[in-house]
């Protein structure tokens, strides 16, 4: 549309059109309070460019430009309009708004232009729980960016919250949300175990005992099994390849060959290419629906063994890496067997299982020490 010019419209004072490639824009402008200049270039419609024109003039306090409108009132506003525009908050969310306003007391009366964003980590560092630190953090993100729209300011002084990138920072961020990792002790997964259908039941403990990913359990293949090895080579995932993008060979206990061989031998026709783990009807979970109705009868049996509390065939790769640190493997052991990218990875999620140790490191030294002596 370059060199086509913007015609006035008459009788519409601001308003302007031109034509090109895809038709008519109309653009509509005119100056506020503080003289300055507002435009738009959206609308298709002389009427429509009129329209939006008077609802920018009438929603327009005198004071928006310099952000003179206090955060609270910002708020206000935005749940008016959502009510006007038939988008009602529901009544929950308005509770817990009201219960983070409790905890904003030092922004509420301030002008929404002159917040800045240190003030804004000052007030969400005053409030002690991590989750209600959160939803107020989204608050505010959500009343700004109403603000930005409505032109009180041009950035929000929230900043997005920063992920701690330290094994301690992540450690503790777990702990403070109470989302810390699951793992299942012996007699939890013999309970979730007995539980699982007898098919199923193999899959399960090769999760738990050598810490596969469910996607590529359930993608194994006879083939990838050596059973003179003692290994099993993971290769691919539910939808291709595996996360870091490269196979692996994992070394298995002995006790888990035979478990395996025993499931290929009553569930599976005995060719490399076929799938392990099949379901009843003889076909792969090899879809996101199938994945799912695994996932829903896994989930279901952890409710009947008791152990579910938000169990998932996830955390039972915790109880593998938990039971290898357990018995003394290093962590360049345990990262080749769970397939993470860098050994900073294992640490930065078992870390503490390690630290854990370190009374029992210490005790086995000092006998060491007195053997030497003696």
């Amino acid at each position: 549309m370059t060199g086509v010019k913007w015609e006035r419209v008459p009788n519409k004072p601001g308003l302007y059109r031109r034509e090109g490639p895809r038709g008519k824009h109309y653009r509509h402008v005119f100056r506020d309070q503080t003289g300055r200049q507002i435009a738009c270039s959206t609308c298709r419609t002389a009427e429509a460019a009129w329209q939006h024109q008077s609802r920018m003039r009438a929603h327009k306090p005198e004071d928006v430009a310099a952000g003179r409108i206090t955060l609270r009132a910002a708020y206000d506003q935005m749940v008016e309009h959502a009510e006007s525009e038939g988008h009602d908050y529901a009544p929950n969310t308005l509770s817990l708004h009201e219960e983070a306003w409790k905890h904003l007391d030092g922004l509420t009366s301030k002008d929404v232009g002159k917040i800045k964003p240190a003030m804004v980590d000052i007030a969400l560092r005053g409030i002690e729980g991590v989750s209600m630190r959160d939803k107020a953090r989204k608050m505010l993100s959500t009343v700004f960016a109403f603000a930005i729209a409505e032109r009180y300011v041009s950035e929000s002084p929230v900043r997005p919250r920063r992920k701690p990138t330290t094994r301690k920072g992540k450690q503790r961020q777990r702990q403070e949300s109470g989302k810390d990792l699951r793992y299942l002790s012996e007699d939890e997964l013999a309970r979730l175990v007995a539980e699982m259908p007898e098919r199923y039941r193999a899959l399960v403990k090769v999760m738990a005992y050598v810490g596969l990913r469910p996607g590529e359990a359930v993608s194994l293949r006879v083939g990838n099994l050596d059973p003179l090895g003692a290994t099993l080579t993971v290769e691919t995932a539910l939808y291709g390849d595996t996360k870091t993008g490269e196979p692996r060979t994992i070394v298995l206990p002995r006790p888990v060959v035979a478990m395996l061989v025993d499931h290929i031998a009553t569930y599976v026709t005995p060719i490399g290419g076929s799938f392990m783990f099949p379901r009843e009807d003889g076909t792969p979970i090899d879809s996101r629906d199938r994945y799912n109705a695994w996932v829903r009868l896994f989930r279901r049996a952890a409710a009947r063994a008791d152990v579910n509390h938000g169990l998932s065939p996830n955390d039972l790769r915790h109880m593998a890496a938990a039971r290898a640190i357990g018995i003394g493997a290093d962590v360049y052991a345990v990262q080749r067997m769970l397939g993470h990218a860098k050994a900073s990875i294992t640490l930065d999620t078992y870390g503490s299982l390690w630290e854990a140790r370190s009374r029992e490191i210490a005790d086995r030294l000092g006998e060491a020490i007195q053997a030497e002596s003696a």
